[in-house]
C-alpha cells in the first residue's frame, strides 16, 4: 500500500522568525505504486502544498529511491 502525504505550512497563530513548523496528512492510499505516483505528482502540479508518496514501511520516495 503506498500513501499520498500532504505537508503544509501550520497555522500557529503567531508570526515565528526563522523557524516553520509543517503539518503532515494523509491524502489517500493506493494499492499500485503507478497509481500512487500518477496521483501525487497531478496533486503537485494543482497545489501549492508539497506532497509526496510513503511505503508501508515508512520511507518516502524522493529522487526515484526509497529514502528513510
Amino acid at each position: 500500500m503506498y500513501t499520498v502525504m500532504k505537508s503544509e505550512q501550520a497555522a500557529l497563530g503567531i508570526p515565528t522568525k526563522g523557524a516553520n513548523t509543517y503539518e503532515q496528512k494523509e491524502v489517500a492510499q493506493y494499492p499500485l505504486f503507478d497509481d500512487a505516483l500518477a496521483a501525487c505528482e497531478k496533486a503537485n502540479r494543482e497545489s501549492q502544498s508539497r506532497h509526496y508518496l510513503m511505503n508501508e514501511s515508512g520511507q518516502e520516495y524522493y529522487a526515484l529511491v526509497w529514502i528513510d
